[in-house]
């Protein structure tokens, strides 16, 4: 059924959106050196 591969492809383009933004905000604590408010962390979250 097409509908079925439709929702299949678009849960794994979410999935790997998720995982890159997960993989962004870790990239930037590490480079931050962990020094991230939760200020911060909200400001990040509205511009992303």
């Amino acid at each position: 059924r097409k509908g079925d591969k439709d929702r299949a492809a678009t849960m794994i383009q979410a999935i790997e959106k998720m995982l890159k933004t997960r993989r962004i905000m870790r990239n930037l604590e590490k480079f931050i050196g962990g020094r991230l408010y939760e200020g911060d962390l909200r400001m990040l979250q509205r511009t992303i």
